[in-house]
Order: C-alpha cells, then structure tokens, then sequence
C-alpha cells in the first residue's frame, strides 16, 4: 500500500466496543481496541494514501441470536456494501470514521473529544480535596447513555412478566399476593438485565410453588 500510495484499511468492530456491554467485559475491550487501531493507522497512514476505517455493524450472528431482548440488527450480508463503498474511490476522502451499519441504517461516530476541564489554582497539581470541592460543579461527568438503555429494557421484561403473571395467577390469590412476586423479579433484572431465560423460569417457579 505504501509503495502504491493507495489502499484501503476496514476494520469490523461492533456497537458493543463503542458503548460496551454488561457480561462482555472482554469482548467490548477487544473491540474498542480495534476501534483506536482503526483511529491510529489512519492517523499514520494518511500521508501513504491509505484510508482506515471501522465499521461496527449490529448483525443476526450465532452470538447474537440467543440475546434475550430486542435488537436493532441486520443480515451479515447487509452489512456487505458499506465495506465495498468504503473500499470503492467514491470514498477516497473518507478516512478515521466508525460506522454503525444494521443493514437498514448506518450511522457514524462522533470522534472523542474533550469537552471541560478545569485548572488546579496553584497552576501544578490537584489535591484530593480540591478535586472533591471543584470537580462536581466545574466539570461533572457525563451520562451513559447505555444506562437509560438498559432501564428502558428491563421495564419492557418487566411488563411482559406482568401479562405472564396475569395469565397464571387464576386460582393462586389476589393482585396483592402477586406484587411482592414482581418485587423480587425487578430486583433479579437490575443483577442480570439480560434476563436469562433460567432466571425467568425461576421467578416464575417462585410464584407457582
């Protein structure tokens, strides 16, 4: 490539490497790596005519088939002409992008970036309370969105355990015998959110037995 002064670099990553995943600690570091790979040989590429990109595609594959809940993913085969865009000369000028593709819907990434910061007042170093003091109000942290996400499923399971519920409680009491039931399942979801098929057997079981 360098000896052309043209090429092409994709990189397959997932959606997971970018927001990261509960369960999948070493699959979401693994693909964030391939992510700053990505940023890394397009910065050192450039000069040789060489574009790096990732592409982090949301497909229906082995691993992905037996996740509990609903996702927003395509075929692998619809995952196939980003790559070849990207590969083609149209794309010549596109370099260090991540893009999201489920088949119906591509995305890009934002490219990290710092967005506050605050100074120590001597001009050298922080101490902790000095942290403590101004951190909170001068910088704060930002949210994950993957955390709304997360809520935003588990109140779905919820409402489906809910209609299970309904169905079976005939002849086994009154709403108020049911509710603690659905007390220990919410408590269960917010430990595994994925909702594993045991476990919904489980709570189920608790209220029949």
């Amino acid at each position: 490539m360098r000896d052309r002064n043209f090429g092409r670099v994709i990189c397959i990553s997932s959606i997971n490497g970018q927001k990261g995943q509960m369960g999948q600690a070493h699959y979401s570091a693994a693909k964030g790596g391939i992510v700053s790979l990505t940023r890394s040989a397009a910065f050192a590429l450039r000069k040789y005519g060489v574009n790096a990109n990732c592409i982090a595609p949301a497909a229906m594959t082995r691993m992905s088939e037996n996740v509990p809940f609903e996702i927003e993913a395509g075929s692998p085969e619809a995952i196939a002409p980003l790559a070849v865009w990207l590969m083609s000369d149209a794309a010549r000028d596109v370099t260090a992008q991540i893009y999201t593709c489920t088949g119906k819907r591509i995305a890009v990434w934002n490219q990290p970036a710092e967005i506050r910061h605050m100074w120590a007042d001597d001009g050298a170093s922080f101490s902790v309370d000095e942290i403590a003091e101004k951190l909170p109000a001068t910088i704060g942290d930002e949210e994950m969105p993957m955390f709304a996400d997360l809520e935003r499923r588990m109140n779905g399971a919820i409402a489906s355990l809910r209609t299970e519920f309904a169905s079976l409680r005939t002849g086994r009491g009154s709403a108020s015998m049911l509710e603690p039931v659905m007390v220990e399942a919410y408590g269960s979801m917010k430990k595994d959110i994925q909702l594993h098929p045991e476990m919904v057997n489980e709570i189920i079981n608790m209220y029949l037995n």
